[in-house]
């Protein structure tokens, strides 16, 4: 590519789950990838959108090439010309649509205010493994399923609100793999991402916003054998292009 692709993740854990993989995917497939990363644990909507109000350096921020800093929400914007900005809900409340505005109405405007010429897309999360004992998952019924179609729902009423250009079908992606012979064994704690739960995350943002075909990119991570790594990708791949 002539320039790199330019991506900051206005996020919490779970991106950073799907960074742990990204840039050596990329880096495999031959794009050139500039990713920033805004870092609070568990962070929501509407605590991103009072820390715009706010300016406070609550954020761990971290950016290729640079070295991590504490940092605002607006020095993350002003760091690079961003071509694509990411939004999500925190985990536990990704299935309850009332909980996303207005802060994800508001977080948009201020995206086209501080990066007029990048795409918005919707990072949709997944849901939990079924054994878990986070206490966001009793709003479930602890029920895997019911999380998944819930998060699913607000997820995609999220990308309508704002006119996002793009859903990045993570949660999707997770339920094919669990469907399939990888079985719910994606978490390393019941809800965040263990190294196949986090590589299959970044192989969905691999294709979608990359536009590269995981199932031909050499990356290949000594901790995914490699019969459940092809798996992954092609649940990756369905994920995106059934959408």
């Amino acid at each position: 590519m002539d320039k790199p692709v330019k991506i900051l993740a206005v996020g919490n854990s779970f991106s950073e789950n799907v960074a742990s993989y990204f840039p050596k995917i990329a880096e495999a497939g031959g794009y050139d990838l500039i990713l920033g990363r805004l870092y609070i644990g568990g962070c929501s909507l509407e605590r991103h959108w009072q820390n715009v109000l706010s300016g406070a350096k609550e954020y761990l921020y971290h950016q290729t090439g640079r070295e991590s800093v504490e940092a605002s929400i607006e020095y993350a914007f002003k760091a690079e010309n961003w071509d694509i900005v990411t939004f999500q809900q925190a985990s536990y409340l990704s299935g309850m649509p009332e909980t996303y505005h207005p802060f994800l109405e508001n977080l948009s405007d201020y995206a086209k205010k501080m990066a007029p010429n990048a795409r918005q897309v919707i990072h949709q999360t997944w849901a939990y493994a079924k054994d878990s004992d986070h206490p966001g998952f009793a709003e479930y019924q602890n029920n895997q399923e019911e999380m998944y179609r819930r998060l699913h729902e607000a997820y995609d009423l999220a990308q309508k609100s704002i006119q996002a250009s793009q859903l990045l079908p993570v949660g999707d992606a997770w339920q094919l793999a669990r469907a399939a012979s990888i079985g719910d064994t994606l978490c390393q704690d019941g809800f965040h991402g263990n190294s196949k739960g986090c590589y299959l995350g970044a192989a969905v943002w691999y294709e979608a916003l990359l536009g590269g075909d995981i199932r031909t990119n050499a990356f290949c991570p000594e901790e995914i054998p490699l019969e459940e790594l092809k798996i992954l990708q092609d649940c990756a791949h369905q994920a995106v292009h059934q959408r």
